[in-house]
């Protein structure tokens, strides 16, 4: 105890202050980065977990698909002596370049796939039609091609006592595409679409049909020929009534105006012999 009281007896009391201080801060300096050291491995936030990224399934444009196939494909219809008979298909032409001017070319075009098709498949069914051909002896037959595996249809006929037989079409992937059936249902409808449309077209070239065809027309002539005679005969009794109706107007205008211009003759006169 002895050093201590000496220690401090020798020492001002304000002195002893100071350095009281500065030991009890120096005590907290050193003990502030043992707790700073100490607390840090368990101040730090765990890392969370980052949410899976699920890989993006590629979808498919049916759309696109679906207008791309209809782009690509064009259609037409075959006829005969001007009827429809079916809808055909063929590959689209691919659009042609633009000319001078940014003028693009024409459209339609001789090598047209579908204008081909069509002017081979009705120049067949034209040529047998304008044959003088047994109707009874008329079939249209549907044959599976060997390569390609598709409806081949013919016609099978008689003219002059001889068997011919004319193929006109095969059924092809895109016929069934646009009329959305299989291509034995579709080679199906369309021989007896064929069918009908020859013996029909049979039955008007021959004579009776002509003959029948000849009165029907002289008849409607005829009947157009006296509907435009009381048509011409009821415009003139209107023409006629009408010339009547302005000339009794324009007589009675006269005879008004003639009674007008008298009453005021007359009342003048009677008014100058009052005033005599």
């Amino acid at each position: 105890m002895l050093p201590i009281d000496l220690f401090s007896r020798s020492l001002p009391r304000c002195s002893r202050g100071w350095l009281l201080a500065a030991i009890v801060a120096g005590l907290i300096l050193l003990t502030t980065p043992a707790q700073s050291q100490s607390a840090s491995p368990t101040a730090m936030p765990s890392p969370s977990p980052s949410p899976a990224v699920m890989p993006s399934v590629p979808v498919l444009d049916l759309n696109s698909l679906f207008s791309n196939r209809t782009n690509s494909t064009s259609r037409g219809v075959v006829r005969l002596d001007g009827r429809k008979l079916f809808t055909v298909a063929a590959p689209a032409q691919p659009a042609a370049p633009a000319q001078g001017n940014n003028r693009p070319a024409q459209q339609t075009r001789p090598d047209d796939p579908i204008d081909l098709r069509i002017e081979a498949i009705e120049e067949r069914l034209q040529t047998i039609a304008d044959s003088d051909f047994d109707a009874d002896s008329l079939r249209v037959t549907s044959e599976i091609d060997r390569s390609s595996r598709l409806p081949v249809l013919s016609v099978r006929y008689r003219v002059n006592g001889r068997d011919r037989t004319q193929e006109i079409l095969t059924v092809t992937t895109l016929d069934t595409d646009i009329h959305a059936t299989d291509a034995d249902t579709l080679a199906s409808e369309w021989s007896e679409e064929i069918r009908s449309a020859l013996v029909r077209a049979r039955s008007e070239r021959q004579p009776n049909y002509l003959r029948r065809q000849a009165w029907t027309a002289a008849a409607i002539l005829l009947g157009i020929c006296l509907v435009s005679a009381l048509l011409a005969a009821q415009q003139r009794r209107l023409a006629i009534r009408r010339q009547a109706l302005l000339s009794q107007s324009r007589t009675e205008k006269q005879e008004l105006s003639t009674i007008a211009s008298g009453t005021d003759t007359g009342t003048h006169t009677a008014l100058l012999q009052e005033q005599a």
